[in-house]
């Protein structure tokens, strides 16, 4: 996810991110539909929160948002403009509490989104971040959590057994098979109860009747690698969140 950087950098910090959040909104057809099915109250997580986008959204449903954003100048940003009930944690979700090295992307203010604590081929820069597993957070009433973090989404979830198994919170995993394959977070998710669906042109479709792999290949044999912005504005109707829900879920998107 990137931004045209010479326009990004010079961008008050609250306007940078009320733009994304907005234009998230706009491109990214998930988020209106989930949030706006979202019963108010509750305690929702945004793990690998970026600029916040979600978390924006989410803080005018919940009564309190979690996001979870490892890189130091995005979480310094982030606590600067979120709303006043979301609680900015600078660590990255993990299955082990510790340290990690995040790579960085090239580009200027806005690639950050790219980063991952499974490597970058482009990366030229990484900083050293603090993890931790969710379930050793003290987390309750959890009813919603969106995970993006580039490839170690497994690793995440692995992180949170208790609490997912405890609660059965509605979940937003992004996948792609380019980082780090769809099944091992898919397969895991369904050791635990959860069966997945997507969103294909503004219907519901379950995950298994669905080639989400063979989606991701043809969207990147035609628009390449450009920014998930740029070729939403061009078109693309890229695929790679996945909803989560067990039996026992409290609440349901439409």
């Amino acid at each position: 996810m990137t931004l045209k950087s010479a326009a990004a950098r010079y961008m008050p910090d609250i306007l940078f991110t009320r733009s994304l959040a907005f234009s998230f909104k706009r491109f990214e057809a998930d988020l209106p539909v989930i949030v706006g099915a979202l019963p108010p109250g509750g305690v929702a997580l945004d793990v690998g929160a970026w600029y916040g986008p979600w978390s924006y959204w989410l803080a005018k449903r919940a009564s309190t948002v979690h996001a979870f954003e490892p890189n130091p100048e995005v979480a310094r940003v982030l606590r600067k403009t979120v709303a006043a009930n979301v609680v900015v944690h600078q660590m990255a979700a993990s299955d082990v509490d510790g340290s990690a090295s995040l790579a960085l992307p090239e580009g200027g203010k806005g690639t950050e989104g790219r980063a991952s604590l499974e490597g970058l081929s482009e990366s030229t820069a990484a900083v050293n971040v603090k993890t931790a597993r969710l379930d050793d957070l003290d987390l309750h009433d959890v009813t919603f959590m969106k995970i993006d973090v580039e490839g170690h989404e497994r690793a995440a979830i692995a992180g949170a057994q208790d609490l997912i198994t405890a609660s059965h919170p509605l979940l937003v995993v992004e996948l792609e098979e380019r980082h780090g394959g769809i099944a091992p977070a898919v397969d895991l998710l369904a050791e635990w109860g959860y069966s997945g669906r997507v969103r294909v042109d503004d219907r519901w479709r379950e995950l298994d009747e669905f080639d989400l792999a063979a989606h991701q290949a043809e969207h990147l044999e035609r628009y390449g690698a450009a920014s998930f912005l740029k070729s939403a504005a061009r078109g693309s109707k890229y695929v790679n969140n996945v909803v989560f829900t067990h039996p026992e879920t409290t609440w349901d998107v439409p």
